[in-house]
């Protein structure tokens, strides 16, 4: 049997940026991840952080900038879904959430250029300033979400965070793009 959505439901699957769902559980799976870098509602203080993340990405003409975000994310959801599922028992092994170290690839800044050269100083540069434009969206989001998402748990996010999102972790995925 066809049953169409109506308008109430279909309202429900879009965001304030644009983005549609297909599904309430294809929403309720990447609502977290997608909240995380969502540039749209500007009543949320992390849309701020979130643009400016984007902005920079845009202007240093890096879309790898972006998908490496959104890979950050991914494994942000999962263990979000991972720690609803399984509380305190919930136990991650590095191979499991950092996927990309499975391909050899040198980090972001070490593509194309000698060590000390000015372009791999620029790059490494660019890649700490977008670094910190992420992480910084990521707290505010977090911040913005620990309460009505996940839970008073905001230094749990906070070590996942330390963890997860590091300039290292960044410039690795960066450099898998760059590779493949």
């Amino acid at each position: 049997v066809l049953q169409f959505t109506t308008t109430a439901a279909a309202d429900d699957l879009t965001c304030a940026c644009g983005i549609q769902w297909c599904g309430q559980t294809c929403r309720d799976f990447q609502r977290f991840e997608h909240a995380l870098l969502c540039c749209g509602d500007p009543k949320n203080k992390n849309v701020v952080a979130s643009r400016r993340f984007r902005d920079h990405a845009m202007e240093t003409g890096s879309t790898p900038f972006l998908l490496a975000a959104q890979a950050i994310a991914r494994v942000l959801g999962s263990v979000k879904r991972d720690s609803e599922k399984l509380g305190e028992s919930a136990d991650w092994k590095d191979e499991d959430l950092f996927w990309w170290r499975e391909y050899s690839h040198p980090l972001y800044w070490e593509l194309g250029s000698s060590p000390k050269e000015p372009e791999q100083l620029e790059k490494k540069a660019t890649c700490e300033a977008s670094h910190h434009l992420l992480l910084e969206s990521f707290r505010a989001s977090i911040g913005d979400m620990t309460t009505k998402v996940c839970g008073d748990d905001s230094s749990f996010w906070t070590h996942i965070l330390d963890i997860i999102c590091t300039l290292e972790k960044f410039a690795e995925i960066l450099g898998m793009l760059q590779c493949n």
